[in-house]
């Protein structure tokens, strides 16, 4: 999947025909087909991030979103989703613990 995002809007070229859960996906968030262009596209630039990190975690699910941003171990996933900060299972447990002990002390 290779991407162009300008002011003109987004493209999104699939090296193969995207599955059907894609192509859905693509739609619901207001990507039309383009057959003289071979690409997906829409005019609003506005969503397409967070779009186009779910659909490269459908193609690639296994892959991890990078080191974790406490202590730097590497491999991990994006626990809260797309605009959240990589963490390993043990960071995000102590975060989730600081958030309970900030709401507790409302």
């Amino acid at each position: 999947m290779k991407t162009r995002i300008d002011n003109g809007g987004v493209t999104i070229v699939f090296a193969d025909k995207p599955s059907d859960a894609i192509r859905s996906a693509l739609k619901a968030s207001g990507f039309r087909w383009s057959p003289a262009g071979q690409v997906w596209w829409r005019r609003r630039v506005t969503g397409a991030a967070d779009l186009i990190t779910y659909l490269d975690r459908m193609l690639h699910p296994d892959r991890p979103d990078g080191n974790c941003w406490n202590c730097r171990e590497p491999g991990k996933f994006r626990p809260r989703g797309a605009a959240t900060p990589v963490l390993c299972d043990a960071c995000h447990a102590i975060d989730l613990a600081h958030e309970a002990t900030a709401e507790g002390g409302r």
